[in-house]
């Protein structure tokens, strides 16, 4: 026996001799017989293990996974906390090794350990025989259920991986997933009328591939509950590291080969005829990567529509696609889900990486190799468009690519300040931006390593890598000495940048200077690195005949050369300028430094020697949404308003800005046909990185009868704490417009506003604190000062939709407090209101709404109801205290699937509070107000056009001091709508 395994083994690995001599692994033959239970959900599996110690050490103990115990009570959950309540498990009834009962075994949430009586020497094997349950969870991120239909992942006992670092014993919080290579085969039992797809080749098509007929899904629709009848689908799979299925009776087939593989579609019905005009994503993606990376040396795959969570899943020969990514939403957001999920079968497939540790080795590469995937099956320009959306995102969206998609991703995590962690962290333990790391960020740095080592050596190194790791456990340093040895050098000081730092790059042109003498110019350059990391440049020299001259900085005078490239001096790190003088026929009228648009530079436009940036002009398109890499983009709207003293307004509105993020500008301008006056709006705002990613904010305006200018400064002192310091000028010289309280004149005032935020995922509870400060300043109409405190509390239900909300507000100011700084009791300021082009003047919004109370502007205090009362409750006031209680429900109508009713949000709340001049009331003065909402919150359509998030109907049926004020019940409305001026190009 032990002379088998040894040439098994010596055949298998042997001949591999670009592994390192320590390398090892373990092997795993499977078989086991599950059986699903679709009444409870779960499934009756026995499972026999054969376990080879490839290993120089002799095992003591063995561990093995249990995945699905990461929803059992006490599990711990990506939330730093322990789970509350057993959602799924996986219960182990029976354990024996070699035939005997095993005794000595313990279970820590998802890892059980199994002591054996004899220690597995080095090439001995043992075997473990399992009965278990599996009980899967109500569809989650990767697997579960949901009514008939079932995806199982990770659902059997599988050995922790033991390689040359020993045990891997990471208890599986959220992310994903080691393990040992091996073969399966399964049995997998359902129900008669139940279609299954699974890893490796199915072996009795013809008796279970009936259940894919008419005649047996006629049978099943009218015996859904005959438990009697069943089908087994048997399944074998050669050398993978994992067994996952599917199993619906509403699947549909859709087939196609490609050069010996079968691409298989198991679609649901809903799905069906959208699915079947996108199946060249999956056939395209196996050609692909087939012909790039390496050879896919399986007969199948399959692509699953699901009903897990998160948009796709991975797993050896069948990949999760979630069923609500359909090509009638965005056909290419679907294939770029489908053609990733395949790229995995290569990184992680076939590159098994250790995804618990090193997360960034398989879904980097698969982001890296999507985006190559999108380029080749559906061009490179716009094959990550917003296609098959709405009408007004189709026509007036933005267009844009997969890769500038990813670079973009990348780019504002960058320039956020909030990248704490490393490429290389774990993700169990990163902060935040976590996905963009590991995907986005990662994939542009395999292209820049490209870009460093020369696409030839570069795709030798990868192709390498398919043939010296595939089938085995590949480690960083692995990859890495890899792509050294297609390079011919070290690579380390790269890792170290873009993987193992958070360090950022800012090249920048600072001067070009052209002198002649005797017909040969001199071109002095001169550089700056203004950023932390240090590399390698490509540098493009535009001539003023015409002519463009490329050359390569090296970072060290011994780096290898990229054959074709013209090199110039060495620019060493410890230097942060870098100057260099051409001699050409022509002087030089423009220097760009990253031509190609490669590297993950943070601010492009300083990449050109030019004064004023490339800029493209959009009219009537979003495309600040998918802004390029090295340009300044202005888009320009239409824009049509109305108010009773203008009428209607016609002007042109205006939106610059780089990346969507620095040197935002807005400019609007509006002709008011009524009075022949012109109205306009301008607006700046920029970050200022070395002011700790603070930001500053200069405007001013003339509208609607008023006169402004602000100047504000937002610091940041963390993720959840930031402050505004804001300088405010405005005037009211025409008091015609204002449609709520407001004295007529000149108001200077500063403002420090004070933010604390607290999203504690522990225990599903938000909050968040406000404290503010005012005083008015010199050349005020008035003197007064003002202080408000703001505290919410939202508390979120893990096991249900409900949202409960607790809202405290308290605020003081000065007894001569103009009325559109005063505290408004039924909603917001009057000086809020202006900043909300619906609300700002009269009749905006319909004047008899805001005449009898129905209209209101939910902001800050309120008590739901007092504006319906007229003058028979004090509604503005120079103090305030109060406090509200909502409670979101969840939707009956949603179970039930009533049309229209469906799409709302309801809701309860409770408010109480009172606004006062002078003395402090008794409570009893207090006014009280209860009822029901109702919500309208996805409005596509008008979200796109004019920035409307929602609409929000409240029913105050109860309004008084005390219950004894029976002539206060009824039934009364008022309606507000939540405009994000920030999201809409018209306003």
């Amino acid at each position: 026996m032990r002379f088998l395994i040894f040439m098994f083994l010596l055949g298998l690995y042997g001949s591999t001799t670009a592994l390192e001599k320590s390398y090892f692994q373990q092997y795993v033959n499977y078989t086991i017989d599950a059986r699903l239970n679709d009444f409870s959900n779960s499934i009756e599996g026995k499972e026999q293990l054969l376990y080879v110690n490839n290993s120089p050490d002799t095992l003591k103990e063995m561990y093995f996974y249990l995945y699905f115990n990461r929803y059992k009570e006490g599990a711990y959950t990506e939330y730093n906390q322990l789970r509350e309540k057993t959602l799924a498990e996986i219960i182990v009834n029976k354990i024996t090794i070699n035939g005997k009962p095993a005794e000595n075994y313990i279970t820590d949430k998802t890892i059980m350990k199994i002591s054996p009586e004899e220690y597995i020497a080095p090439g001995d094997s043992v075997r473990f025989y399992f009965e278990f349950d599996a009980r899967l969870p109500y569809a989650s991120d990767r697997y579960g259920y949901m009514g008939n239909h079932y995806d199982v992942g990770n659902w059997f006992l599988t050995p922790v991986v033991y390689d040359k670092e020993g045990w891997h014993l990471n208890q599986h919080v959220d992310n994903e997933f080691y393990q040992e290579w091996g073969d399966f085969e399964v049995n997998i039992t359902v129900p008669k009328g139940f279609i299954v797809g699974a890893t490796g080749t199915l072996q009795n098509p013809e008796e279970a591939m009936q259940d894919t007929t008419q005649k047996v899904r006629d049978w099943y629709t009218h015996n859904m509950d005959d438990t009697t009848q069943t089908t087994t689908w048997k399944y074998k799979a050669w050398n993978v590291h994992d067994f996952a299925w599917v199993a619906d009776p509403e699947f549909r087939y859709i087939t196609k080969t490609w050069n010996g593989i079968n691409v298989h579609y198991l679609v649901m019905r809903h799905n069906y005829d959208a699915w079947k005009e996108e199946i060249e994503a999956g056939v395209g993606a196996v050609r692909y990567f087939s012909e790039q990376f390496g050879p896919y040396p399986y007969d199948q795959i399959t692509v699953a529509d699901t009903y897990m969570n998160a948009g796709g899943m991975e797993y050896p020969n069948i990949v999760f696609i979630n069923t609500y990514i359909s090509p009638k939403r965005s056909s290419s957001f679907f294939r770029a889900v489908v053609i990733h999920e395949i790229a995995h079968n290569w990184f992680y497939g076939l590159l098994a990486n250790n995804q618990t540790e090193f997360e960034w080795m398989d879904e980097g590469f698969t982001q890296f190799a999507e985006i190559l995937g999108m380029e080749d099956v559906y061009g490179i320009k716009n094959n990550y468009s917003v296609s098959g959306r709405s009408w007004v995102t189709r026509h007036f969206g933005f267009e844009r690519d997969d890769r500038l998609a990813t670079y973009l991703n990348a780019l504002y995590l960058v320039k956020s300040g909030r990248e704490d962690d490393p490429i290389n962290t774990m993700p169990d333990k990163f902060g935040y931006g976590v996905y963009t790391s590991q995907y986005d960020k990662m994939s542009i740095v395999l292209f820049m390593l490209e870009n460093v080592m020369g696409s030839e050596k570069f795709w030798l190194g990868m192709k390498n890598y398919y043939k010296e790791w595939h089938f085995k456990h590949p480690q960083p340093d692995d990859f890495k000495h890899v792509m050294e040895n297609a390079y011919g050098g070290d690579l380390d000081w790269f890792f170290k940048e873009w993987i193992y730092s958070t360090r950022y790059m800012d090249y920048a042109v600072e001067d070009v200077e052209n002198t002649e003498n005797d017909g040969v110019f001199q071109s002095e350059i001169k550089l700056k690195n203004m950023g932390t990391v240090h590399t390698p440049l490509d540098i493009m020299a535009i001539l003023k005949n015409g002519d463009s001259l490329y050359y390569k900085i090296p970072t060290e005078i011994f780096q290898p050369r990229i054959s074709g490239k013209n090199y110039l001096d060495v620019w060493h790190f410890s230097l942060k300028d870098y100057n260099t003088t051409l001699q050409l026929k022509s002087p030089v009228d423009e220097i760009i430094i990253d031509p190609q648009n490669v590297m993950l530079d943070i601010n492009q436009l300083n990449n050109s020697s030019r004064i004023i940036p490339k800029m493209d002009f959009y009219f009537m398109k979003r495309q600040s949404y998918a802004s390029p890499l090295n340009k300044y983009l202005w888009e320009s709207w239409p824009s049509v308003m109305y108010n009773d003293v203008d009428k209607f307004k016609l002007g042109l509105a205006n939106y610059g800005g780089y990346l969507n993020r620095d040197h935002l500008i807005d400019l609007k301008i509006w002709y008011n046909t009524n009075n022949n006056t012109v109205d306009f709006s301008t607006r700046y705002e920029h970050p200022l990185r070395w002011l700790g990613q603070s930001r500053v904010y200069l405007s001013g305006y003339q509208l609607e009868g008023r006169q402004g200018a602000d100047l504000k400064m937002r610091f940041n002192q963390s993720r959840d704490t930031f402050y505004y310091l804001n300088f405010k000028h405005y005037n009211l010289y025409d008091d015609a417009y204002p449609a709520a309280p407001w004295n007529k004149g000149r108001y200077n005032t500063v403002d420090l506003n004070l933010n604390f935020y607290n999203d504690n995922k522990d225990y599903n509870f938000y909050s968040y604190y406000v404290f503010d400060f005012k005083n008015s300043l010199a050349g005020s109409e008035q003197n007064f000062s003002s202080a408000r405190m703001d505290v919410a509390y939202s508390l979120v239900s893990s096991e249900s939709d409900f949202v409960f909300d607790i809202k405290l507000k308290a605020g003081t100011a000065g007894s001569s407090t103009p009325v559109q700084e005063q505290f408004n009791l039924a909603g917001a300021s009057s000086l809020r209101q202006f900043d909300q082009p619906f609300y700002r003047s009269r009749g905006a919004l319909p004047v008899q709404w805001s005449r009898n109370g129905h209209l209101f502007l939910d902001d800050y205090a309120k008590v739901r109801g007092v504006s319906l009362f007229n003058n028979s409750y004090q509604q503005y006031g120079n103090n305030i205290l109060a406090f509200s209680f909502d409670l979101t429900t969840p939707n009956p109508f949603l179970y039930l699937g009533v049309p229209y009713l469906e799409d709302f949000d309801y809701g309860l709340f409770f408010d109480n509070g009172i606004v006062w001049n002078g003395d402090l009331p008794k409570y009893d003065q207090f006014l009280k107000s209860t009822g029901f909402s109702v919500t309208l919150p996805n409005l596509n359509l008008l979200k796109s056009t004019i920035g409307l998030q929602e609409i929000k109907f409240d029913f105050p049926v109860w309004i008084g001091k005390n219950s004894q004020e029976n002539k206060d019940f009824g039934l009364r409305w008022l309606v507000s709508f939540n405009f994000d001026i920030e999201t809409t190009p018209i306003l």
